[in-house]
């Protein structure tokens, strides 16, 4: 593509981007669709068989986002858990996707690499989380932030597993979470092979948060059975209610069972950003702790897909790990272990932290 494509390009979608704002707030929140009416609209304007001009392109995706999509950046749209996003979040989006940082390898993006470790640092002292003494990086999502805690906490509970596999274990593993937590941890139980009987769903209280007492009962009678507890779930800001579990007193509990908790912090991890709110969320950050953000969450504002989890004990992340500690045969000395190869189960990706600080240097921790 000439440059001077490009830049036409770029200039016409400055235009659809300042025009945007208006037509959209002129324009219904959302309107009633079908998949079949969409589908062959979609159909109709892309042409996979022949190419088409970057113009064409730019004009018929805008189209149909903006016909075709629930407008959350609408005055009028209040489903706030995919808020609008701030204009200079895109931006950043913008600049990692030319730039296209690769970050399996510290020496190929080391920029992008210290940007991920300030944010994530930053991110981490808000639940006194010092990444010397413990392990923090961005995902995809909340899923797999997870999925990530899941693993450590299995690797924390049966050494071996790495090496002997789930076939191996002397117990059947289980975790906790409350009904009202969300269905992930179904589908994380069956993609790491434990299975849905894994997963053992706590009754709520009136207030719909996790009943602590049916907890104790729970753990106590799987373990007579000889189950082997290795995980508590709490929620800090369910989907359906945005209700926080009670997470000093889960701590506790766990502590006295010699288990891991994890603290899905997917909806409500934005509220560590407020002074106000931050007394809510006591107990993250603990030791024996893992804690999943999603940062598209109302206060941290960011394009979906910018999950982050931290967790207190890192070797426990690194063994669970698919390399684990060893080099692969193809690797090279690295000048820094990479934040993803080592500790999550990317190997090379996207440059996240961009969008967050971005977001948070425009409008600070208090904006």
């Amino acid at each position: 593509m000439p440059d001077s494509e490009v830049l036409a390009t770029l200039l016409r979608l400055r235009q659809v981007v300042s025009a945007m704002g208006e037509q959209i707030a002129a324009g219904p929140v959302s309107e009633p669709q079908t998949v079949a009416e969409v589908r062959a609209r979609i159909s109709g304007l892309f042409d996979l068989s022949r190419p088409s001009s970057p113009d064409e392109l730019v004009e018929r995706i805008v189209e149909r986002l903006a016909a075709d999509t629930v407008q959350v950046t609408h005055p009028r749209y209040f489903g706030l858990f995919n808020p609008a996003v701030p204009p200079i979040t895109v931006v950043a989006d913008a600049l990692v996707a030319m730039f296209n940082p690769q970050l399996a390898a510290w020496e190929h993006s080391p920029a992008a690499q210290e940007m991920e470790r300030l944010v994530l640092g930053a991110l981490g002292g808000l639940v006194g989380l010092d990444l010397d003494g413990g392990m923090a990086h961005f995902t995809s999502g909340g899923a797999e932030a997870n999925g990530t805690a899941t693993l450590a906490a299995l690797v924390a509970a049966f050494p071996d597993l790495p090496e002997t596999g789930l076939r191996a274990l002397p117990a059947q593993p289980t975790l906790y979470l409350s009904g009202q937590a969300h269905d992930t941890f179904v589908k994380i139980a069956v993609a790491s092979g434990l299975g849905r009987r894994a997963v053992r769903r706590v009754p709520v209280d009136d207030d719909f948060r996790m009943d602590v007492a049916a907890l104790r009962d729970q753990l106590r009678r799987d373990r007579a059975r000889g189950e082997q507890p290795f995980l508590v779930v709490a929620t800090a800001g369910t989907t359906s209610t945005g209700v926080i579990d009670p997470l000093e007193s889960i701590l506790e509990v766990a502590r006295e069972q010699h288990v891991w908790m994890h603290a899905d912090a997917a909806w409500g991890g934005g509220a560590l950003l407020s002074e106000r709110l931050r007394p809510a969320l006591v107990g993250m950050g603990r030791p024996q702790m893992a804690v999943g953000a999603d940062g598209r969450g109302y206060v941290l504002q960011s394009p979906a897909r910018s999950g982050a989890r931290r967790i207190r004990r890192s070797g426990d992340v690194c063994a669970a790990q698919p390399c684990g500690s060893r080099r692969p045969v193809y690797g090279v000395v690295a000048v820094e272990s990479s934040v993803h190869r080592a500790q999550g189960v990317h190997g090379s990706g996207r440059g996240r932290a961009a969008r967050l600080r971005r977001a948070r240097r425009a409008s600070g921790c208090h904006g």
